[in-house]
């Protein structure tokens, strides 16, 4: 039987009947939506564009003075890897990310295998894209609560769907490799109420 492959990284449906290929198929986005977190010991913006992410991502670290750590975190491999939080051994310098990140654009927008976090090592800002599709941002709220409105984000609950499904890609399965042959990683196990898939 042919692997059913899906294109992009999560679903959602109603009830257990709509568990179909049609209902899978069909791409699940929040709607061009933001909103602010306030803690008493942190703060985050919480974004979910619903196309381009990567691209909304540089947008905001270009701002940031650098240089970067990668914090990758492989919930569920296809290739026969450990799942497992791989940091980045070496820093990246803007352009550095840049081209990394555009390298693997489609892999980390249209497939559900993974998270990823950037952290700025100078001030500790970090952005978080994590396997729902939605953009976690830490650090210079208000620049970054404008910057969305800017981009037409509008102000709202983001929700991940109760009942969804995340898709692992078989057409995205050399972009897993190419990222681990290609550069050099720490492997850490996953941290269970981080990186639950």
């Amino acid at each position: 039987m042919k692997e059913k492959s899906y294109n992009h990284k999560l679903s959602k449906w109603n009830d257990a009947a709509d568990c179909t290929y049609e209902n899978f198929y069909e791409e699940y986005t929040y709607g061009n939506i933001y909103e602010h977190n306030v803690h008493c010991d942190w703060s985050r913006v919480v974004a979910a564009p619903d196309k381009n992410q990567i691209q909304f991502i540089l947008d905001f670290m270009k701002e940031w003075p650098g240089p970067f750590f990668i914090l990758y975190v492989l919930v569920v491999s296809r290739c026969g890897r450990e799942s497992g939080r791989y940091e980045s051994n070496n820093t990246f310098c803007y352009e550095e990310l840049k081209s990394f990140l555009y390298c693997h654009k489609e892999f980390f927008e249209r497939d559900g295998r993974h998270h990823l976090w950037v952290i700025d090592m100078t001030n500790n800002n970090r952005i978080v894209y994590d396997n729902h599709n939605i953009i976690y941002i830490y650090g210079e709220d208000n620049k970054t609560i404008k910057c969305c409105e800017l981009k037409g984000l509008v102000r709202d609950e983001v929700l991940i769907p109760d009942r969804h499904t995340h898709h692992y890609n078989q057409q995205y399965d050399k972009e897993e490799d190419n990222i681990f042959n290609n550069y050099e990683w720490v492997r850490f196990p996953l941290v269970e109420e981080h990186d639950d898939p």
